[in-house]
Order: C-alpha cells, then structure tokens, then sequence
C-alpha cells in the first residue's frame, strides 16, 4: 500500500517481482478523507530479459545463447523460429541464463525470443526478436545509399567464427571487380583509390577458420555522387549561383530539388549484368529502408488557417479535417474547400 501525496501516477521505487498483481487507488481530501476505490486493475509486473549473444551472423550450427538475469525469475523459456520456414523450436524450464541447442540450425536466417518465468507459473512477455544467420552470412553496414565521399568505407557486422573475409564492388556500367579484396581481417575496408561518381554495387562474404565460405550478403547499392559548393549569397538573391564541381552534373533550381543527369535509374534492369558465376556475388538486395519525398512543387502552397476558438473536440475534428484535405491535395491535384 502506498500514500501519493501529490500527481496522479506511481512508479515503485524498486522493481516488483515477477507475477500477477491487482491495483486499486482512490482519491483522498485535504481533511484525511478517502473516496471510494475505483476499480481494480490486473497487470502483471516483470521484464523480459536482456539479450545478449548470438546478436548477428555465426558459423556455429549449435550457437550458444545468452541474456541477462531477471530479479525473481525462477526459469526461462527460449524460442527460435526460422524466418524462411517458420520452423520454430521451443525450450522450457532453463534455469541459467544461456542455452546451447543440441540439434543443429540449418543454415538460414533465424529469430529468437526469450522470457522469464516467476513464481508460481507467471510468464513475463517475450524479448523483442534478435535475427541471426547461421552459415556466417554478414550484412553489410556502410556505405549509405548516397555519399559525396569518393574513398568511401565498407563496413559489416562481425561473423562469429570468421577467419577473414571477402570484399567485391562493382561499378553498374563501368568497371566490375573494382574493388576485390580477399584477405580482410577486420569488418572494414578503405580503398586507396578514388572512385568516380556513378552508381555501385557491393557484396561481402565470411571465411571461416576451417575455410567455410558463407553465402555473400546481400547487395548493396550505393551512389556516389558530386561533390557540390553552395557560394555565399549576394545582397541581390536573384544573382543567386550554385557551382558543381562535376561539369556532368544538371542542376534543377526549381523547388529547391538537385538533380544529376546521371542519377540512379529506377529501371531495375540498368542494375543487372550476366548471370552469377559460382563466384560472383548474387543480386539478392540488402533490406534498407525506402523513403519517397515528395517534390515540393507537389505540395500545396495555399496555407490552411484553422479556427481553435472553440472547444478541443471542435479543434481536433478541425485539424484531423484540413490535414486530410492537405494530403488529398498533394496526391491528386484536387483542393478541397
């Protein structure tokens, strides 16, 4: 039982063990006072645990995995599902805090999961999902999809049990193999050399100590493109001058947009080239996010003045309203009134 002497929230200065717990509260008046109870609410108190290994790729079929105790937990539950087949494996009553499965993982992409059980049976909720490949895939970090740096620097996540690993880059319409490295001992490369604008491609794979060679990781496609010198403004910004440094570069002033005359194509067959050999890398995309910005000449230039005068309910139904107009009007050209 707790007295709140001001506000209308509590938070326990300690954590609560793991279990099922009913809350009441009410309200008390400046003469001692109570109102009555409201009505109960059923929570269960505990966090899932922490994870902590295997955290990306592995050559290990049989990986051990780790996470952090939790306060009060009497046992854990771990849970891998494969991402392709969604197989999935289930172990119960592990009472340390790691596990090592004894039948091996098919080379794949994995998920796991893992809670913590208290007293009595009460479960936490499952651990957010960690993915995992075994078979020692990497992933490849950096480069961005678009950079200005001409010697741009290729990173990737670590591979458990890696001896090294293998860096192939190609140039789509230039130069293939333009960069190849075989024996990288870290999870990055540098080139020496200077790479031209233009739109590339890269790949990395895994080795690992008994010379497995793991799957390439999935493409990367990446664009370096000009570096670009905004001059300081004239008193008179209709003498406003933007210099490219790359006499290729086609410049589109208008909505405040710059555009390459050799920018990416959204042609996906400008990206291919002859099939893979076995020791070509494969055209299996890297998962980045897509992000469409729309041009500003597409958005409304009208502003939309609302009246917040009256009550909120009034307001919200207003300002829902003309923000859903706004949006109809940039995807159709059409204005609501």
């Amino acid at each position: 039982r707790q007295i709140v002497s001001s506000g209308n929230s509590y938070s326990p200065a300690t954590d609560w063990a793991i279990g099922d717990y009913r809350v009441w509260v009410r309200g008390i008046d400046a003469t001692g006072r109570p109102a009555r109870w409201a009505a109960f609410r059923d929570v269960i108190a505990g966090q899932p645990p922490v994870i902590v290994q295997p955290p990306g790729s592995t050559f290990s079929s049989t990986p051990e995995f780790e996470w952090q105790a939790v306060p009060s937990a009497v046992t854990y539950e771990l849970l891998l599902i494969n991402r392709n087949t969604g197989a999935q494996i289930q172990e119960t009553g592990i009472t340390a805090t790691s596990f090592t499965v004894s039948t091996p993982l098919s080379v794949d992409l994995w998920a796991w999961h893992v809670l913590a059980v208290g007293t009595g049976g009460v479960r936490t909720v499952w651990s957010a999902p960690v993915e995992f490949y075994i078979g020692g895939r990497p992933s490849l970090l950096t480069p961005g999809l678009t950079t200005n740096d001409t010697v741009p620097t290729f990173s990737w996540i670590q591979v458990v049990g890696a001896d090294h690993y293998e860096l192939w880059v190609d140039q789509v319409g230039g130069t293939q193999e333009i960069i190849h490295e075989f024996m990288l001992s870290s999870t990055s490369f540098t080139p020496s050399t200077s790479l031209t604008p233009g739109t590339y491609r890269a790949w990395v794979r895994a080795i690992s100590l008994t010379s497995e060679i793991s799957p390439w990781s999935r493409i990367l496609v990446f664009d370096i493109v000009p570096d670009i010198t905004l001059l300081p403004p004239p008193d008179d910004l209709s003498k406003l001058a933007l210099v490219s440094l790359d006499p290729m570069a086609e410049v589109l002033l208008i909505g405040h947009s710059i555009h390459r005359a050799d920018r990416r194509t959204s042609d996906e067959s400008a990206l291919q080239t002859a099939a893979p050999s076995a020791k070509q890398p494969s055209e299996e995309r890297s998962q980045a996010p897509y992000v469409e910005t729309l041009p500003r000449d597409r958005i409304g230039q009208t502003p939309v003045t609302i009246d917040v005068s009256g009550n909120a309910d009034t307001a919200l139904d207003l300002v829902s309203t003309n923000v859903l107009d706004a949006v109809w009007s940039c995807e159709s050209g059409w204005s609501a009134t």
